[in-house]
């Protein structure tokens, strides 16, 4: 099954909702890349993968009475939650691929963004009906997980397994799980590759703003949950999946776990290059949730 079909389950739109509502990741990823889009009153943005409406949310709290989001996604169900969750005049939902997103709306856009999902599109045709729908001088944000340092450093080596390697070698031990690798066009999702796609497309990434928000056990362990974030253990069953990660958890060092890493990067159309890095900073947790420890 592609991985769009996943995020077409209602199921897996309910449970990425819950967890999104739950916990600060998404709500944190949204406001630092709406700051970097710079937005203004009276923006007209499309938010690209708009999923149950985080981002949109982000997007309005920056918006006057005449500024516009469309918000759109390729899952039905997402938007479902969305539109239930975010009632503002201000808001047109749109079901459509991100791929296809020009023959959708009309150009003119001030803005586009894209939360934590460009990494799962075909980033040079996305790019190209995004440098198609962009006014003049309009701009395109996007954020992705990096291996860098706020000061745009390579990350060292993490000193423990992480939650995902251990789940892998209980999916390999328990019910075996033969892991494939990893294609080419996989390995280029980084924050360096989606650069290097991005431009294929016609747009230049002109500036990248390299953030940490600090490791959270708990949310970690509830990310793990949501079907499409395990899809990728190929012929286990969810329940199969889950065993692994229970057993994962209690065998996870939380102390020894590096924090989150996500690169922002602002796009305008054209190939030029002369791109900066702006060093960010680690970002601690601005709400806290009441989320225990699933498993002691």
């Amino acid at each position: 099954m592609r991985l769009v079909e996943h995020w077409r389950e209602e199921q897996n739109a309910r449970m990425y909702d819950g967890f999104a509502r739950r916990f600060p990741m998404y709500r944190l990823t949204s406001t630092d890349l709406v700051r970097c889009a710079v937005l203004q009153p009276d923006s007209e943005v499309l938010d690209l993968a708009c999923g149950t409406g985080v981002t949109t949310e982000a997007i309005l709290a920056e918006l006057g009475p005449t500024g516009h989001v469309t918000a759109v996604d390729a899952s039905a169900a997402m938007l479902q939650i969305a539109a239930e969750r975010v009632q503002d005049p201000r808001v047109t939902w749109l079901e459509a691929p991100a791929e296809h997103v020009a023959t959708a709306v009309n150009a003119g856009f001030s803005h586009v963004v894209c939360n934590s999902a460009i990494w799962q599109m075909q980033v040079p045709e996305v790019a190209a009906a995004i440098s198609a729908l962009l006014a003049p001088n309009g701009r395109f944000a996007c954020s992705v997980g990096t291996n860098r340092q706020p000061d745009g450093s390579p990350a060292p080596p993490p000193r423990k397994p992480s939650l995902h390697d251990l789940m892998r070698a209980y999916a390999v031990i328990d019910h075996d799980f033969i892991s494939q690798p990893s294609s080419r066009a996989r390995r280029l999702m980084d924050d360096d590759g989606i650069r290097a796609q991005l431009a294929l497309g016609g747009l230049n990434v002109v500036r990248t703003e390299y953030l940490e928000y600090a490791f959270d056990p708990d949310q970690t362990y509830a990310w793990s949950q949501v079907p499409i974030f395990t899809a990728h253990f190929s012929g286990l069953s969810y329940e199969q999946r889950m065993a692994a990660l229970d057993k994962a958890w209690a065998k996870l060092d939380p102390h020894a776990q590096p924090p989150s890493r996500w690169a922002i990067l602002v796009a305008i159309q054209g190939t030029d290059s002369g791109a900066s890095q702006i060093p960010g900073g680690v970002l601690e947790p601005r709400e806290h949730h009441d989320g225990k420890r699933l498993l002691d």
